[in-house]
């Protein structure tokens, strides 16, 4: 289902957890909401799955209208899917049994709603582990049988709500490829809630980035990394950092260099470790951090006169202190 949501507003006490907000997320999309702890993602999350009621605003699933000042359809009416971080599946019940549930719930019986839930079984490639308990199954696995039960409750969109965070790096990257392709397969909407922006970079068709009750930036994920909306966004999104500078069309000047950059309307250049690269013949700057990281160095660099700190990728490793010639390739004009 498309997810139309419009001047959405929730307060609890003096806090606005959702401050108007509005977008649309088409039909059959990847949709990621990335923001830091307390920004409201899982408000939002919670009033589209009908678990929170809204003091303002319209939520609509493919066209209809769950939740406005006169409609309050419920959650189990709405066809959607929630996976919270817990997983939440009954312990003492088989895999089978724990997908077959939704069916049983509406009066189907228990022959026919398991032959229903093998079907989705196999749709998270689980169809070997039918008869095992959730206690028997590594978290990626009993990640995927959280879904297909979803699947089972006739859900035609899945809200997401931070379901990698408890599991270990390794396993959170598995888990990305996994949760892509059963969404691919599963030809669902989803809606998936987190704070770690490489996930949400990694997944989504389309991203927002939120602060504060409010979207900040929604597009593409190449789009908010290769040009965010403003400084918040830049800061937020992957690492680099914002430089002062005399910007004239399509050029500005950093630290005595004349550098191609793209955007306009500003005086702010956000320049990516891309965009920096070591040259003896370059501006001058001091090594204040530096950081390996398997196979490169992450380091920060500082002009001490000009107040300006940069970020780059040393192919070598480097020490605190250690001045180093560097040569602005590109960077991004901040809008004004």
């Amino acid at each position: 289902m498309s997810i139309t949501v419009e001047s959405l507003r929730k307060s609890f006490g003096a806090h606005s957890a959702l401050d108007g907000i509005s977008f649309e997320v088409p039909k059959n999309a990847f949709f990621c909401v990335v923001g830091p702890s307390g920004c409201g993602k899982s408000t939002l999350l919670r009033a589209i799955a009908g678990l929170e009621s809204p003091d303002e605003g319209r939520i609509a699933l493919d066209g209809r209208t769950v939740c406005d000042g006169h409609t309050d359809i419920p959650s189990e009416e709405r066809q959607v899917g929630v996976v919270f971080q817990s997983y939440a599946l009954w312990p003492h019940l088989s895999v089978a049994r724990n997908v077959s549930f939704p069916y049983e719930a509406k009066g189907t019986g228990r022959a026919k709603a398991l032959r229903l839930a093998s079907e989705h079984l196999e749709t998270v490639a689980l169809s070997d582990y039918a008869d095992r308990r959730p206690d028997a199954l590594s978290g990626g696995q009993r990640q995927r049988v959280a879904l297909a039960r979803c699947l089972a409750g006739d859900t035609r969109t899945i809200l997401m709500d931070e379901p990698l965070a408890n599991l270990d790096p390794h396993l959170r990257h598995t888990m990305e490829g996994e949760l892509r392709a059963f969404h691919d397969r599963s030809g669902v909407t989803t809606l998936f809630i987190t704070h770690d922006q490489r996930e949400a970079m990694a997944l989504a068709d389309i991203m927002a980035v939120m602060e504060n009750g409010r979207f900040l930036q929604l597009g593409t994920p190449q789009d908010i990394y290769d040009r965010p909306a403003n400084a918040r966004v830049a800061r937020f999104i992957g690492r680099g950092a914002i430089v002062g500078a005399d910007v004239s069309g399509r050029e500005a000047r950093i630290l005595g260099q004349t550098v191609p950059v793209e955007g306009a309307g500003g005086h702010m250049v956000f320049v990516r470790p891309r965009n920096v690269t070591p040259d003896p013949d370059g501006a001058r700057m001091t090594i204040r951090t530096i950081s390996y990281r398997g196979g490169h160095w992450e380091a920060v660099a500082f002009d001490t006169e000009a107040q300006i700190e940069v970020m780059l990728d040393l192919p070598y490793s480097a020490h605190v202190g250690d001045e180093i010639g560097l040569r602005f390739t590109g960077g991004w004009v901040l809008p004004a």
